[in-house]
């Protein structure tokens, strides 16, 4: 249905016609409006707020996932721009990217298990953390479902990363 947004199953390394299915940990969710966004930038810009915003970057500390169920008028908004999800997953990435400095001068947690205003320490202001607390922009999965309800994209956080197998009837 969008070509340009491959399924999750073929950017995990199995081919087109396999059955699979992805499993993750799912802490809790965000359920967002992005109706009036009409740019690709627009809708990360949103994201970006709400993910942010809502302390959804680090509750689970370091080695996060997350996962964003898109809406199919979202994924026609991104397809019709050329883009693909590694420039969603990247842009979002950058846009929710926070120093530790930043984190803790902010009164987010760090780790789950740690308080919150821990003090800022020398090199936090060189450490950073994005979505779920992640490292990198590859462990955000992007997963187009859904019908025809408009654009209410959920945020799915978590913290494990995702796991895929193949299925199928064995003969």
């Amino acid at each position: 249905m969008f070509p340009s947004l491959l399924p999750a199953h073929v950017e995990r390394g199995f081919s087109p016609e396999d059955s699979t299915v992805t499993l993750t940990f799912v802490a809790g969710y965000k359920w967002i409006c992005a109706h009036s966004d009409g740019a690709p930038q627009e809708w990360i810009g949103t994201m970006a707020h709400y993910v942010v915003g809502g302390g959804f970057m680090q509750p689970l500390g370091v080695g996060g996932c997350a996962t964003i169920l898109m809406p199919p008028e979202n994924a026609e908004l991104f397809v019709r721009h050329g883009w693909t999800k590694a420039n969603i997953r990247e842009a979002l990435f950058e846009a929710t990217r926070r120093s530790v400095e930043w984190i803790k001068r902010e009164g987010f947690k760090v780790q789950m298990q740690r308080g919150r205003l821990e003090a800022v320490e020398a090199g936090d202001e060189d450490s950073f953390m994005a979505i779920s607390g992640s490292g990198t922009a590859d462990d955000l999965l992007i997963v187009p479902c859904g019908g025809p309800a408009g654009a209410w994209p959920y945020y799915l956080y978590g913290g494990m990363k995702a796991v895929t197998r193949r299925i199928g009837a064995r003969t």
